[in-house]
This record gives structure tokens, C-alpha cells and sequence, in this order.
């Protein structure tokens, strides 16, 4: 197989295992009764524990973990409680108020976010594909929260609520650990960042408190498969994947996130979504690709 076809295989891999956790998760929590604190924190606990561990594993030529300065701490603990954790509690609060096609899409969002940033503080300049793009984007978001009506939404204003916030999460650590990445190995940045995640969880829910949640075999099946291919291994896949293909094209190619996401919730779930709100889905991830494509700002 050629080295470009295993990337791009592996990024559609991964990019299609995270949109099925978002379906996993609103099975749990509307079939279920899961708690979307309770799963982020789990979600969070294991899957730093996976990647630091496969962190040990594999061999780093950049500083190691005791090579961190106090600075450097407190950068880990912002990225993964501003960062981390506020986009996948963010996220999961946004499927237990509507579901996982919606909150994806909603998310999917951020890199203009990320972009009004970039244009705010100087560091680069606006083009008119890109404006076209919001433009499009923006449309999109219409569709997707009216369904076309002039009457009313059709989503659930906290799910509004909680589905811009993870874009603006995701937009922040998107951004944030440029410099931590830079200088520490992606796998242990990322696994820091999610037990200090999980770490503030804690005391709000503990893991151990199960009351009020339906526990079978399909449920903890569930659980990790979040955990682990919902979370640990699309990681894994993302990141090699950047051996084989440039970044803007497995961002480009992560539009199989919302794709699987969306396809997933209607066809496994029997989610109903409006053709409207299909529609501006659609209008939502082209508007992303041409963003990538143009090697603007990537997901």
C-alpha cells in the first residue's frame, strides 16, 4: 500500500471513529441515563492514561515530562481545562440536549472561529474566498438550527448554547498549545492535558457513582468503545496519518467526522433531521474544506 493511500485510510479511519463516539454517547445518555459529566471525566481519565503510556513506548527526541518548567505546567493545566476538557463536556452536553449529527456539525464551526482570531490579533489576513466561506457557513448554521422556518428553532436553545461553546473551545485548543506541542511530544501533551481534565471533574462527580444509570453489557460496551475507539485510537490515527499526508489534507479529510456523525445517528438511532437542517450540515462542512483547501485555517 502506498505510504499516501495508509494516511489518507487512516485519518477517514479516525475522523469516522470520533463522529461514532458522539452516536455512542447519545446512546447512553438517552437510552441509558449516563451522565455526560460522569462520561467526559472517564473519557478523559482513561484515554490520558492510554496516551501516556503509549507516550513511554515510542521513542521522543523532544524533552521529556521532568524537563518541564512551572510554566510549562501551568500551560498543560489551561490547555487541558480550557482546552480539553471544556470542548468535550461542551460537546457531550450538547448531544444529551439534541443529539450527536447536530452537536458535530455545530462544532464543526470553530476554524472560523479560529479564524476571526487570527485576523483580530494580525497574524493573517482575509481573503475573499474566505469571507465567501462565512458567508456559507453562516448560512449553513441557519438551516441547520431553523430548518428553514422564519418561525422558530427547531434545536433546543441550551443545545445552541452548548454546541457554540465547543466550537469556541475547540477553537482555543486548536490555537493554545502551539507552543507546548512545539516543544513536548504531542502524546504527552494531549495525556496531560486530559487527566487535568478529569482531574477537576472529581469532586463535582465521582467515578465511581453510578445511581441513575442503566449498567448492561451494551452499555459498558459502549463506554469503551468511547473510551478506546472513540477517543485513544482516532488519536493515534490522526496523528500517524501526518506521516503520510500534509495536515491540510487530513483536515480536509476530517470532514468523515460529521459525515459518520450524522449517518450514524439517523440510520442506527432514528434521529429525524429536516432536510433543511441536511442541507446546511452539507453547507457547513464545504464551507470547512474550502477553508483547508485554500490552506486556511485547519480543523
Amino acid at each position: 500500500m502506498e505510504s499516501q493511500t495508509r494516511g489518507y485510510i487512516m485519518v477517514i479511519l479516525g475522523a469516522s471513529l470520533w463522529g461514532l463516539s458522539g452516536t455512542a454517547a447519545q446512546d447512553l445518555f438517552h437510552s441509558y441515563g449516563f451522565q455526560p459529566v460522569w462520561l467526559v471525566e472517564i473519557r478523559m481519565l482513561f484515554s490520558g492514561v492510554l496516551l501516556l503510556i503509549i507516550y513511554r513506548l515510542i521513542r521522543s527526541d523532544k524533552p521529556a515530562a521532568r524537563n518541564m518548567g512551572w510554566k510549562d505546567v501551568l500551560s498543560m493545566v489551561i490547555f487541558g481545562i480550557a482546552g480539553l476538557l471544556a470542548v468535550q463536556l461542551a460537546y457531550f452536553m450538547t448531544i444529551d440536549y439534541s443529539n450527536a449529527g447536530t452537536a458535530t456539525l455545530l462544532q464543526y464551526v470553530a476554524p472560523f472561529f479560529i479564524m476571526v482570531w487570527l485576523v483580530m490579533t494580525g497574524s493573517k489576513r482575509v481573503y475573499v474566498f474566505e469571507l465567501v466561506s462565512v458567508l456559507v457557513a453562516m448560512s449553513g448554521l441557519f438551516l441547520l438550527l431553523t430548518d428553514g422556518s422564519l418561525t422558530g428553532i427547531k434545536v433546543s436553545y441550551l443545545a445552541i448554547y452548548w454546541g457554540i461553546g465547543s466550537a469556541l473551545a475547540a477553537a482555543f485548543y486548536t490555537v493554545y498549545p502551539y507552543r507546548l506541542i512545539g516543544r513536548f511530544n504531542t502524546f504527552l501533551v494531549t495525556g496531560l492535558g486530559m487527566i487535568f481534565g478529569s482531574l477537576v471533574l472529581m469532586p463535582i462527580y465521582y467515578p465511581w457513582s453510578l445511581s441513575g444509570f442503566s449498567i448492561d453489557i451494551v452499555s459498558v460496551s459502549l463506554v469503551i468503545f468511547v473510551i478506546l475507539l472513540g477517543t485513544a485510537l482516532p488519536f493515534m490515527l490522526y496523528i500517524g496519518s501526518l506521516r503520510h499526508i500534509s495536515p491540510s489534507s487530513a483536515s480536509i479529510l476530517s470532514v468523515f467526522e460529521p459525515l459518520s456523525a450524522v449517518a450514524a445517528t439517523v440510520l442506527l438511532l432514528g434521529t429525524k433531521l429536516g432536510e433543511f437542517q441536511m442541507v446546511g450540515g452539507a453547507l457547513i462542512v464545504v464551507s470547512t474544506v474550502i477553508i483547508s483547501m485554500k490552506g486556511g485555517i485547519s480543523r
